[in-house]
């Protein structure tokens, strides 16, 4: 590294004890002790570098003529100062002084510069924090974990009004916090446009709040001891937003120099009254209150010709209303809920209004008039005292949706209800109408609901004027009977009939209502009888019939008993338990597993208890297995079974049960022909096709029960079952099979002839079953011959059978199958039966030469897998088959 000369070094600096002389320039620190004036140690030096530099903070001291160090630098363009050459970039200004663009660092006269909180505006924060904290203080809590977690609070939101005050940010937003006022720093903000104060116990809002005029959007929530807002509020140019929602505001400051406001609510506040010249506000379109002590509106309401919306709600003093508000004419939307008002007035100079929500429980009477409002497309008249419509209510063609709910005392409709024909959604719930008018020309209703009435019938042509009606809910009413012309409601898709306590029936054209999801007769506690095909109807999803007292299991039509597949039928009580039972007794796979288990049972009792027992002490043990575990699966079997979808008469093959049915007279014993047919029919619909030959044989049947049992009793396994499948198609593509069912000399006794020849093939499927799965494809070639099929249950049984059971032998299961597909012989006889069969010899043959082929290879493996295990007593090595 080259040695730089000292004098070089324009960083150097000396040490800080190198001199005691003092410096030229250098400023007395302000907290140096004056006890040891000649011990104070000399301020660090800059380094002559920096000393040709000025000092910090010179160019914004010499805007202002002075500097921290005295400083006697001469303004910028002031007399004897240096002026710069005028360029195009920078031309000269007055007396020659260079006139630049402002920006943040060197800001020109009609630019304001880059704010920064002064000392004496940090210092009024922590002022404002502390008189904060310790008006918390003052309030009791002596809960020091609260009253830290406040203080660190009021830090961060201090804090932050300095950050937002540095950066310019237009919006202040605290919440949860105790302050009683905002610090003077806030009002000093000229950039602020939205101020959001929620739950801040806020107590008073400084007059300062009118220095704020880009303020847009004011919004204090919760500030319940805020009694009153400064008069500044009403003379913000640019307000569009007031928000009071529950604070202790008692009246509104004059708006008058507000013509920007657009929005006012008002909730939860002891508001009183409203300023006179509130009609002043040209812009206001939305306004709301709710929740105060206002007694009336003002006359000048009437005057908000920009108002869209207004809402009044829980105004509990609220009686009467202007009649100017029937002058709003830009009114879209009006909402009078929870108020005492006792008569709307006049509205019909509201051409506009498109929505009337009037909820009033002193309303008494509607305008006359109503039918003026041509616009109108929703109105809703709820819980309120009228006795009666306007006729000309049947005026409004615009009208979508009525609502008429909770109105006690209205009980009859105006004939020119049924004019509306634009209406889509129609509700009078909770009312005492007792019919429905002729509505012909409503044809686009949609939904109509009509529950808790006295309706005691519809109309006979009620199908025929709705076909639009996708909805209707007919609920706790006085209805004994529907009208037959309810089928013609081909577009309706949900229908509520609950609690109608007088309906005894339906028509059976409900059945035709083929776009139907949803039917619910629940509480229908007189209802004796359902349509016979009511469950097939197409698209039926859901038929709720819990409370039907008086309907009985034999009152169900079978299609509710044993419902398709996709429909959900609710029933409830002893119904319910009766339908469960009788669909457990009508599976046939719940009723072989509990039938064998009851069998199973009783032999393990005479196992265990008879002197002289048929079973030895390893049958008994792997018996109690057996029966434990399908005790395990039958409450999963048995809740299967009730909720089945489906019941015997649709499930299974047709050839079997017409089988089964002529078997009825031949088989005395009804309890045998029970078990056989629950064994027959528990198997899968193909199998059930191909073994219905077997059943004209007695020990066809017996062969067609030992598979059912074997499946779907207590030995049974979701392995063999999966097997039956396969098993089908093998019965399917015999030749042999097939050619002794094309003879028909051979339908007398198809029975015996068949039986032989499946026998050996169930009881391959058994063989198969507990194998692995690769193993089982190895061996399926096998099965074609009766070596093949005589190998396949050797390996089985040494492997897997009750008396060999070898669990060694199971572990090397794969091996062999590994073994098998490695072997060279075996993959060039496959590669020789994917090829077309030699002239002269068939499919057939050429499929029993292979398996032929491959049941000398698998012997092979087998024999040897056999001498390896019997020589070495372990398991030998899964590699790649040595034959050549």
């Amino acid at each position: 590294m080259p040695i730089i000369p000292r004098s070089l070094n324009i960083f150097h600096r000396p040490s800080r004890t190198s001199s005691t002389e003092p410096q030229s320039g250098a400023r007395t620190p302000p907290n140096a002790s004056p006890l040891n004036e000649g011990q104070t140690r000399a301020p660090r030096s800059r380094g002559i570098f920096a000393r040709a530099l000025p000092s910090w903070g010179t160019r914004a001291n010499a805007q202002t003529g002075s500097s921290p160090e005295g400083s006697s630098r001469p303004l910028i363009g002031a007399a004897g100062s240096r002026t710069a050459p005028s360029t195009p970039q920078h031309p000269q200004g007055p007396r020659g002084a260079r006139s630049t663009q402002g920006t943040p660092l060197h800001p020109a006269a009609n630019f304001l510069p880059m704010r920064t909180p002064p000392r004496e505006g940090r210092a009024g924060l922590d002022d404002w924090r502390n008189e904060m904290m310790t008006n918390f203080r003052l309030r009791g809590l002596d809960d020091l974990a609260t009253q830290a977690r406040v203080h660190s609070e009021l830090k961060r939101a201090a804090n932050y009004m300095k950050e937002l005050h540095r950066t310019g940010g237009n919006s202040l937003q605290l919440k949860s916090l105790p302050i009683g006022k905002l610090p003077d720093l806030a009002f000093n903000m000229g950039q602020l446009k939205t101020i959001k104060l929620e739950d801040c116990d806020l107590r008073e809002l400084s007059p300062d709040l009118g220095n704020l005029y880009r303020l847009e959007s004011l919004s204090l929530n919760g500030a319940r001891n805020l009694k009153a807002l400064p008069d500044a509020v009403g003379q913000l140019p640019n307000l569009q937003t007031l928000t009071l929602a529950n604070t202790g505001i008692q009246a509104l400051p004059s708006m008058e120099g507000v013509p920007t406001l657009q929005t006012i609510a008002v909730s939860g506040s002891p508001l009183a009254s409203l300023p006179s010249d509130f009609g002043t506000l040209r812009s206001l379109a939305y306004l709301s209150l709710s929740g105060t002590q206002l007694r009336e509106l003002p006359s000048s309401t009437g005057n908000l010709s920009a108002l869209k919306t207004l809402s009044l709600q829980n105004n509990e003093k609220l009686r009467n209303l202007p009649s100017s508000l029937g002058h709003l004419s830009g009114l879209e939307a009006l909402t009078l809920a929870g108020n005492h008002i006792r008569e709307l007035p006049s509205m019909s100079g509201a051409h506009s209004l498109q929505e009337l929500r009037v909820d009033e429980p002193s309303l008494a009477k509607l305008p006359a008039d109503l039918g003026t409002l041509g616009n109108l497309a929703h109105l809703s008249l709820s819980n309120t005292k009228l006795r009666e419509l306007p006729a000309s209510i049947g005026a409004l063609s615009g009208l979508k949706t009525l609502s008429l709910q909770g109105n006690q005392k209205l009980e009859t409709l105006p004939q020119s209800f049924g004019q509306l024909s634009g209406l889509q959604e129609l509700s009078l719930i909770g009312n005492r109408i007792h019919s429905l008018p002729a509505m012909s020309s409503a044809a686009a209703l949609k939904t109509l609901r009509v529950d808790d009435t006295s309706l005691a019938s519809l109309p006979n042509d009620f199908g025929a004027q709705h076909k639009k009606l996708t909805y209707l809910s007919l609920s706790n009413t006085q209805l004994r009977t529907l009208p037959s012309g309810i089928g013609e409601l081909s577009r309706l898709g949900e229908l509520r009939l609950d609690g109608n306590a007088q309906l005894k029936a339906l028509p059976t054209s409900i059945t035709q209502l083929k776009k139907l999801t949803m039917l619910d007769l629940s509480g229908c506690e007189r209802l004796k009888s359902l349509p016979e095909s009511i469950g097939k109807m197409p698209n039926l999803r859901e038929l709720d019939l819990r409370g039907c007292k008086r309907l009985t299991i034999a009152d169900l039509p079978y299609s509710v008993r044993f419902p398709r597949e996709g429909l959900k039928v609710h029933l409830s009580g002893p119904l319910k338990a009766e339908v469960h039972a009788q669909r457990l007794k009508e599976d046939p796979r719940a009723q072989v597993l509990l039938g064998d288990m009851e069998r199973k049972g009783d032999q393990l009792n005479d196992a265990m208890f008879d002197s002289n027992p048929q079973m030895n002490e390893g049958q008994v043990i792997s018996l109690a297995y057996h029966l434990k575990k399908a005790d395990d699966v039958k409450s999963n079997v048995r809740r299967k079974a009730e909720r089945r979808a489906g019941g015997p008469a649709e499930t299974g093959s047709i050839l079997m049960r017409e089988a089964l049915s002529r078997l009825v007279n031949v088989t005395p014993d009804a309890e045998q022909h029970a078990q056989l047919r629950n064994a027959a029919l528990s198997l899968p619909a193909a199998l059930q096709r191909e073994l219905a030959d077997l059943m004209t044989a007695e020990e066809g049947r017996q062969l067609v029960q030992s598979i059912g049992e074997a499946a779907y009793g207590v030995r049974g396994n979701a392995v063999l079952q999966r097997e039956l499948h396969t098993l089908a198609h093998q019965i399917a593509s015999h030749p042999d099979i097939r050619e002794m069912r094309l003879r028909p000399n051979n339908r007398p006794n198809i029975g015996m002839i068949l039986t032989p020849l499946v026998e050996p093939l169930w009881q391959n499927a058994q063989a198969l079953a507990p194998m692995p799965a690769e193993l089982r494809k190895q061996l399926t070639d096998l099965l074609p011959v009766a070596p093949g099929r005589e190998l396949v249950s050797e390996i089985s049984k040494e492997a897997y059978s009750k008396k060999h059971r070898d669990a060694i032998l199971q572990n090397l299961m794969p091996t062999l199958a590994t073994r098998i597909a490695t072997d060279q012989l075996a993959q060039e006889a496959r590669q020789m039966l994917e090829r077309d069969p030699p002239a002269g010899l068939s499919r057939q043959a050429l499929q029993d030469e292979h398996a032929m082929t491959m049941t000398a290879i698998v012997r092979d493996h087998w024999s040897n897998l056999l001498a390896e295990v019997k020589k070495q007593g372990k398991a030998p090595m899964a590699g790649p088959s040595d034959r050549h």
